[in-house]
């Protein structure tokens, strides 16, 4: 008996240190973790909906045309991601067989968490009736995680440690007419029978007002923030001088460790000011961009840093009030992201930590999309040329942007800058390296 007592002893104290161990390791640390956070270096304002590279162990994931692709960087060949011995993948043309390739997706952008690619399909142009795929990263398995109904809108999401966190639209009626809400919602990726939860509706924050959030969704550490509209219906009151009154833009911070939302606020700033939205940590700090409607383009305009819980504002510099700036792990970039038409996207100038200017650049021409900001390293992105691999050039090269067109693709590929160059630019034209498919 005295034996029986010890070993159960024995194994309740084990079983405590287990449970202890994956307590303390399912805790992640309140910063970017590799492989299993949202890749918010690959984002840029206009592939915010459309992602279309990923970084996995060693491997690229790439989207090109409904089909889901991988990288070997060691051997420099582009293939879909299918390990099915007897599929011809991208090369299948009966109907029946093509939706069994795993790396079929239809029409989707794709994100890259914890050994997993997810890809959210639309089904027409709107986007409304939204399939969730999940595919292993050895392209051995492909799964039906969710589907929404015909009636679902789904723009902007991020997958971040093994959530997914979107938003959707839907609409109220009343006597005044019928309003906007855009709430935010997430989704356990982990659970064996996925179901959406409301996560922040904007609409609780103001009666009466049409209400929208989450064209800005950027999870980092242990926070996804999100920014969010809400307009109240004009009266007799209203005028062009008082239209900001009507209106409040703002940043909401959700700790996904404790559930609680905060509003992220800044100092008293001029009226018709707000912040664009949330793209960029900058030295484990959020910047925030703020735009004065109310100023001509190229005025000045503050940004701001603030800690990660939204708290401990500081003035960074000082851009154009037109401008955008982003961040990699070692410079700022300020771009007029927005702006002219001959230069848009066109990162004008570099800071280092110590926000001295060290170089200024131009994109080519072809790059016609926001550029990512990329990692130190590098900055990937997927091409098209209306021509095959030994005659494309600059004149031939398109930057997909999320809606499939009808112009012909002859080739496609992936083109590489590296970072290591800058400094030596000085306001000239970056370089790619191609790796074609």
């Amino acid at each position: 008996m005295k034996r029986i007592k010890i070993v159960l002893l024995a194994i309740l104290l084990a079983s405590l240190l287990i449970g202890c161990g994956e307590k303390d390791n399912g805790q992640l640390p309140d910063t970017y973790v590799k492989g299993s956070d949202y890749q918010l270096y690959l984002c840029s304002n206009e592939n915010r909906n459309k992602m279309n590279v990923q970084e996995g162990d060693d491997v690229i994931y790439l989207y090109h045309r409904n089909y889901v692709y991988y990288l070997d960087e060691k051997t420099g060949e582009i293939l879909p991601l299918c390990s099915k011995a007897d599929c011809l993948h991208n090369k299948e043309r009966d109907p029946d067989r093509i939706e069994a390739c795993n790396a079929y997706v239809g029409n989707a952008s794709i994100q890259y968490c914890n050994g997993y690619i997810y890809a959210l399909q639309k089904t027409d142009v709107l986007q409304d009736h939204c399939i969730l795929r999940r595919i292993s990263d050895d392209g051995s398995r492909k799964d039906i995680l969710y589907e929404w109904g015909s009636s679902a809108t789904i723009l902007y999401w991020a997958v971040h440690r093994d959530v997914m966190y979107y938003k959707r639209d839907s609409y109220q009626g009343d006597i005044v007419g019928v309003r906007t809400v855009e709430a935010v919602y997430s989704m356990d990726l982990k659970a064996s029978n996925p179901e959406p939860k409301v996560l922040f509706d904007p609409s609780t924050l103001q009666a009466d007002s049409a209400a929208r959030a989450g064209y800005s969704l950027l999870p980092y550490g242990n926070r996804l923030y999100i920014d969010y509209t809400l307009t109240r219906d004009r009266d007799d009151n209203f005028s062009k001088e008082n239209q900001f009154d009507y209106m409040r833009k703002g940043i909401m911070a959700y700790d996904i460790t404790t559930g609680e939302l905060s509003d992220v606020q800044l100092p008293d700033m001029p009226y018709g000011s707000y912040v664009m939205g949330v793209d960029s940590i900058w030295r484990e700090r959020l910047i925030l961009n703020p735009y004065n409607a109310e100023a001509d383009d190229l005025d000045p305009m503050m940004q701001y840093t603030v800690n990660l819980d939204g708290t401990d504002v500081k003035p960074l510099m000082e851009i154009p009030n037109i401008s955008r700036i982003f961040a990699d792990e070692k410079y700022l970039y300020v771009t007029d992201s927005i702006g002219w038409p001959d230069e848009l996207g066109t990162y004008h100038d570099v800071y280092d930590e110590n926000l001295n200017k060290i170089d200024s650049f131009k994109v080519p021409p072809f790059f016609d999309v926001d550029l990512p900001v990329g990692t130190v390293q590098r900055v990937i992105s997927v091409f098209e040329s209306s021509k095959p691999p030994a005659d494309t050039g600059p004149d031939s090269i398109h930057i997909p942007n999320g809606f499939e067109d009808s112009a012909p693709v002859k080739s496609w590929g992936v083109l590489i800058w590296d970072k290591s160059k800058i400094g030596t630019y000085n306001g000239g034209e970056i370089t790619f390296d191609m790796i074609f498919a």
